[in-house]
């Protein structure tokens, strides 16, 4: 009995054995298919991360190349034949992402924001393992938004830039000016002349058989650049179709004596040349170094020189006329001749013979200027500052500002009144004398100046831009320059924003 039930017990208990052992093979074979499908799930994902990552940075590419030509200029469409759409599509091409075959590529204006671009890319990526469950593709699409802070407007945006005097209301207290190619960088423009120092020589009328100026060797001025400045003439859509001209007040260098007090440190015998090119407007508004299309040009001799013509001295010399486009010309400024002089001028926009317009004229990132006014506490406009550069830094250097005989105040306005700021000078050659210190005002910005303090330098001013900044009463930053007497001075100012003006937003 005994032997009949212990077989019995072992029948049954090999039985449970092999029942427990196919219970593990099943649990074993569906734990590696769930292995498996996760194992295909990890696959598949990270295909899908790559690809969605690679579609992202095709979108940021895309838009950070595009933003560059924003804004379009007005005349044309939005699509196909705009710069900033061409641009966009052809990087995402060289990407890897074309419209069609299940991708679309898609820049878009973003609306209130004209110097922003969203470039959009949607596409279809096919799967590995996510097949097995019917999902043989995923679609997704990445979008990047890039912003393009254009070059500061400078001076003016308004149809003139500098003294008018045919017109008394239009007192800028200055003249637009710049240096002949040998005049010292320390004459107080350092963009113009080769020369990073100069020695005057006798006055009186041309020409003086000097020799080249100290200081114009292989070791000159290393900020010389030709054309010297950059003029914007702004028409807006209303103007299209007319008839635009573009106007030189004493365009040719004159007699000192003269309204515009042409002054010359040194006559060379070589003739000096102030050169001025209109540009049509392009696809790359914010750019004025690369318009191509020349619409007139005007070669201004000196007095002096083979070429001069008395006819285009102290008058407004009408440069030339065109057909009104909508976008931004270009005037080029620039000097040739060996000459130790500097000439004064204006400019002026008219639309169908009026100077009451809408056209505006400003300087693009410099201007060159010389004051001579009565007023001696005269209030100069600088730069514009939009609300696009809210939560910047803005830097404005003077060159040569403290270039005088006597103390005085500079004391900035306007669109920045009540911002403090840090100041730092730069030698002519750009090594830092003085690295960012406090101003010498209370609240905004203040600068006292000794005679002659800053002359051969620059001087910077940094404005960090409150996130929540709106433009005032006028959105023009300015500056008063007071004095004891009335400032008779030679300088040059720029303006910039700090850190790189092409960049992606958040």
């Amino acid at each position: 009995m005994s032997r009949l039930a212990s077989g019995r017990e072992g029948s049954e208990g090999e039985k449970g054995t092999d029942k427990e052992r196919g219970a593990t093979l099943v649990l074993a074979s569906l734990t590696i298919v769930v292995l498996l499908g996760m194992a295909g799930f990890a696959v598949d994902l990270g295909w899908l991360y790559l690809k969605a990552n690679q579609a992202l940075k095709a979108a940021e590419a895309s838009a950070l190349a595009g933003v560059v030509h924003m804004p379009k200029p007005g005349a044309v469409p939005w699509g196909a034949g705009a710069e900033a759409w061409d641009t966009a599509v052809d990087v995402a091409a060289r990407n890897g992402y074309t419209t069609g075959s299940g991708t679309t590529v898609t820049p878009s204006e973003v609306p209130g924001h004209p110097n922003q671009l969203e470039v959009d890319v949607a596409t279809s990526v096919p799967t590995f393992f996510m097949r097995i469950f019917g999902i043989g593709s995923v679609s997704f699409s990445r979008d990047a938004i890039a912003e393009h802070l254009p070059p500061l407007k400078m001076g003016s945006d308004e149809p003139f830039l500098g003294k008018d005097p045919t017109d008394p209301s239009r007192n800028t207290h200055y003249w637009l000016s710049v240096n002949g190619t040998y005049t010292g960088k320390n004459e107080g423009d350092p963009f113009s002349t080769v020369c990073y120092l100069g020695s005057a020589g006798p006055g009186g009328p041309p020409p003086y058989p000097n020799p080249v100026p100290a200081g114009c060797s292989a070791t000159g001025n290393h900020e010389y650049r030709n054309p010297a400045y950059y003029f914007a003439v702004n028409v807006p859509a209303g103007h299209v179709g007319t008839t635009l001209a573009v106007d030189v007040f004493d365009g040719p260098w004159t007699d000192p004596a003269l309204q515009t007090a042409d002054y010359h440190y040194r006559w060379d015998v070589t003739p000096y040349v102030t050169t001025f090119r209109l540009l049509a407007p392009d696809q790359t508004p914010d750019d004025p170094s690369d318009n191509a299309v020349e619409i007139c040009r005007d070669d201004y001799h000196a007095l002096g020189s083979p070429g001069y013509d008395p006819s285009e001295a102290q008058v407004w010399d009408t440069l030339c006329t065109t057909t009104a486009v909508e976008g931004t010309y270009v005037l080029e400024l620039s000097v040739s001749g060996d000459t130790y002089s500097n000439n004064k001028f204006s400019l002026r926009s008219r639309i169908n013979g009026s100077t009451a317009n809408n056209v505006e004229m400003w300087g693009f990132g410099a201007l060159s200027l010389a004051m001579h006014d009565p007023n001696t506490s005269p209030v100069f406009k600088i730069v514009r500052l939009d609300p696009i550069y809210a939560g910047t830094s803005l830097v404005v250097a003077l060159w040569d500002a403290g270039d005088l005989g006597q103390a005085g105040t500079l004391t900035f306005g306007g669109a920045v009144a009540g911002l403090e700021c840090r100041v730092r000078e730069l030698d002519d050659h750009g090594s830092v004398v003085a690295n960012w210190h406090a101003d010498d005002g209370g609240a905004g910005c203040e600068l006292n100046i000794a005679p002659n303090e800053h002359n051969n330098q620059w001087v910077e001013f940094q404005f960090d831009v409150p996130t929540t900044y709106a433009c005032p009463a006028s959105c023009w930053a300015d500056v008063t320059y007071a004095f004891g007497s009335a400032p008779h001075d030679r300088t040059t100012w720029t303006a910039t924003i700090q850190g790189g003006p092409v960049h992606l937003l958040p």
